[in-house]
């Protein structure tokens, strides 16, 4: 069952009980699908944050995302994200810069989950990033890693939500925006 009243977009009481700004842009119809498929891939692959580092939560979340993407290919690209098209433009203009922030401040292999689920969890923007940045950027950056890793290896989509070796994907993605 899908509850429609969490699809009614602009709708007053959603901000009565609290339902941030930034929430909002998923509860509209167009959204529907992606719910329903989420819950579907959650189902058979259930989250589990805990003891992983930042590679392997953008592993994760980027292989939500690349299963969106080939299950919702209609659906454009920022609502499967969750993100304005503008947050999309921002994150396809600064993938390098956003990489290599990870890079540089030693996150990719950071295991203090205060310290990296900021860069997975949904919020109006990510913190330590500028504020035009999307919530949950690292759902972006790991899809991208995925998509990369399907075209230099040729995975199927079988193959890509299969994998557990986030280092082995990385490499063998050969992932430098």
């Amino acid at each position: 069952g899908i509850g429609l009243d969490m699809f009614l977009g602009d709708y007053p009481p959603y901000a009565a009980v609290g339902i941030p700004d930034y929430a909002l842009l998923r509860f509209t119809e167009e959204n529907i699908p992606v719910w329903a498929m989420r819950a579907v891939y959650q189902n058979t692959y259930p989250d589990n944050t805990m003891d992983k580092n930042l590679l392997q939560l953008l592993l994760m979340k980027g292989k939500e995302q690349y299963f969106l993407s080939h299950t919702l290919p209609e659906v454009p690209e920022h609502i499967r994200l969750g993100f304005t098209p503008e947050q999309l433009a921002w994150c396809a203009e600064n993938e390098a810069l956003i990489y290599n922030f990870f890079i540089r401040q030693n996150l990719l292999y950071e295991n203090n989950l205060q310290k990296t689920l900021r860069f997975v969890n949904d919020g109006p923007n990510t913190a330590g990033m500028p504020p035009e940045s999307p919530g949950n950027i690292g759902s972006y950056i790991g899809s991208r890693m995925l998509h990369q890793y399907a075209a230099k290896t040729g995975a199927d989509m079988h193959t890509i939500l299969e994998i557990t070796d986030a280092q082995k994907m990385l490499e063998l993605s050969r992932y430098k925006p």
